[in-house]
């Protein structure tokens, strides 16, 4: 068992290949069970528990943003896709299970989508939010999870830098401050937005 720690949580890794395999489906299973926690995994044999509790501050932030996702989806985006926030489950090729504070997907890849509790395809775009609560350095290694995934793009929200790092496949990370434009290129296209416009 690994221990991450921070200053009030501690992120839990457990191997349970020794009893269990690991699939979406129980991760789902967990999650609604113990819906105060964060329960992903690293394949399908080690099991990662993380608080599900956001403080007042960080839920905010995460909904205005998730708030300003769905206006531009709606106006500029002509709902060509789906978001979704941190109760969706994705199952990647690995077998891994990840529940990234945001997903965007395109609504074409739901066409021929099976009915299931958990989605079983690469997002187009994801947003993690380093709360309160949250490992920075389990949160870079997320990141680096979904560049290996080829995820078209992921933004790392750090409040307490005030900072957004942006991580696209084969290119070296940027950085964006909050009182900067964080543009999102080419995968959410027209959609712009300066964070600490919409953060406090």
């Amino acid at each position: 068992m690994e221990h991450i720690e921070n200053q009030t949580f501690t992120s839990i890794k457990i191997d349970v290949s020794a009893f269990t395999t690991l699939t979406s489906e129980k991760l789902v299973e967990l999650s609604a069970r113990n819906p105060l926690l964060k329960i992903e995994s690293e394949g399908k044999t080690v099991l990662i528990i993380n608080s599900a509790i956001n403080n007042f501050d960080d839920q905010r932030n995460l909904t205005r943003l998730l708030i300003e996702l769905g206006i531009w989806n709606e106006s500029i985006n002509k709902n060509e896709g789906e978001l979704l926030d941190s109760g969706s489950s994705i199952e990647f090729p690995d077998g891994s299970g990840k529940m990234p504070d945001i997903t965007y997907i395109l609504k074409e890849k739901l066409r021929d989508h099976p009915k299931s509790k958990v989605l079983l395809f690469i997002p187009d775009f994801v947003a993690e939010y380093v709360s309160t609560y949250d490992s920075l350095k389990e949160a870079q290694q997320k990141m680096e999870f979904y560049m290996k995934n080829n995820v078209p793009l992921a933004w790392l929200i750090v409040p307490k830098e005030d900072q957004t790092y942006i991580y696209q496949p084969n290119t070296e990370v940027k950085k964006c401050a909050f009182h900067e434009v964080l543009d999102s290129g080419n995968v959410l296209q027209g959609f712009k937005i300066v964070l600490s416009e919409i953060f406090e």
